[in-house]
């Protein structure tokens, strides 16, 4: 099974993804609805990035998955909530920092 932060950017992710391909199938009160989801499981994970070893920007752990998994998932939760909430960009910008730190220091052979 998926740690947490995992599972909650697959699913983020996902949902974004579907309500973006294909808004056509929602109402206004069904997209009202995933956004308030969207909102309430990317401060989760924000808030989340606090308190444990996933979130610390620490070097040594920007090889983790669960790291890039978790800010990938809230770098993309974020840009869709630009519109909604206020501090979307600054989680965004802490997010693709994090993604950066991935691809800086994260990838090995």
């Amino acid at each position: 099974m998926f740690s947490e932060e995992i599972h909650r950017a697959f699913v983020l992710t996902a949902i974004i993804l579907f309500r973006d391909i294909a808004p056509e199938l929602f109402t206004v009160e069904e997209h009202l609805c995933l956004v308030e989801f969207i909102e309430k499981k990317t401060r989760e994970t924000w808030q989340e990035s606090h308190s444990k070893l996933w979130g610390r920007k620490e070097k040594q752990l920007n090889a983790w998955n669960h790291r890039i998994i978790a800010f990938s998932g809230l770098a993309i939760a974020t840009i869709s909530l630009l519109n909604y909430l206020p501090e979307a960009q600054e989680w965004l910008n802490v997010a693709m920092s994090r993604v950066e730190d991935f691809f800086i220091d994260g990838i090995t052979e």
